[in-house]
């Protein structure tokens, strides 16, 4: 059994629309909003069951990227709680951890996955505590621990206000993009169908490790903001301004090397990103 957590998110709600076609036997777990999957199973409701999962790809906690210091032990909790919850609950084989490239805020420049994160903006921080926990839990129940340390993944179900989504009703309103800060933040954004292969690399692959690897999952290619706004008003018919200052750049971008030795690249970004804008449009 291949047990998915937290599929009413856009992440989850995709791998699991993927890999539901691949096994016969995956669960659907969600926390608080129903999804409408077959046999799907509240959380608390699993960690009182009988269920048996041999595997485990964990999706949930805090998806909202401005967390305030008011919220911010409320937030490492909801990213870390569940992930120890089901640990003390389940022995799996092997387990799963979709992270954040944001436990990298503080950093400059290139990132590999051999940088010392010391995040200095919230978000970042509760996402490593939750590595953390991760970690130590599969070092101790002696399961092998992949962490993905996600830059940007875009595809069907991503929230209204992401970049992508905001191009695309700029074109077909007619109206001028206005896009927070000077656009030099670095995205790499990939697919989430991309992150849906590399999960399932994972899942599938043979390994014998009692410790935790950590990968980055982002473009090959640097780029920010200003570069994808720039290069799809190429192939659209849109104008944008950039307004306002963004209190948490991104200044760093992340080495991918480690994930293409695998055999995984996302190199056709700006042609992905155009057909995927395109078909939003046409829709």
């Amino acid at each position: 059994m291949i047990a998915v957590i937290g599929v009413s998110g856009f992440i989850g709600k995709n791998l699991f629309r993927y890999i539901e076609g691949i096994w016969p036997d995956v669960l659907p777990v969600y926390f608080t909003r129903q999804t409408g999957f077959k046999n799907e199973v509240q959380f608390d409701e699993l960690l009182k069951s009988d269920t048996t999962i041999d595997k485990v790809v964990l999706c949930g906690g805090n998806s909202n990227h401005n967390v305030s210091n008011a919220n911010l032990f409320h937030t490492i909790e909801l990213d870390g709680e569940y992930v120890q919850r089901f640990f003390e609950k389940f022995s799996c084989t092997k387990a799963i951890l979709i992270s954040s490239a944001a436990i990298y805020y503080g950093c400059d420049g290139v990132v590999d996955e051999d940088t010392c994160p010391r995040p200095n903006v919230n978000y970042g921080l509760s996402k490593r505590v939750a590595e953390m926990v991760f970690e130590k839990e599969v070092r101790y129940r002696g399961c092998s621990g992949v962490v993905l340390r996600l830059t940007h993944a875009y595809g069907p179900g991503e929230r209204d206000n992401r970049l992508l989504k905001n191009i695309a009703k700029a074109v077909a309103s007619d109206q001028v993009l206005k896009v927070h800060g000077n656009g030099e933040s670095y995205m790499n954004p990939v697919p989430v169908e991309f992150l849906c292969k590399v999960i399932e690399y994972f899942l599938t692959t043979n390994t014998t490790l009692t410790s935790t690897e950590y990968f980055n999952v982002g473009s090959s290619e640097s780029l920010r903001v200003r570069d994808i706004v720039s290069e799809l008003q190429k192939h659209f018919d849109f104008d944008y301004t950039f307004e306002g200052i963004e209190e948490q750049p991104v200044t760093f971008s992340t080495s991918v090397e480690k994930l293409r030795k695998l055999g995984f690249s996302s190199t056709n970004t700006i042609s992905d990103i155009v057909s995927y804008v395109r078909s939003m449009i046409e829709q």
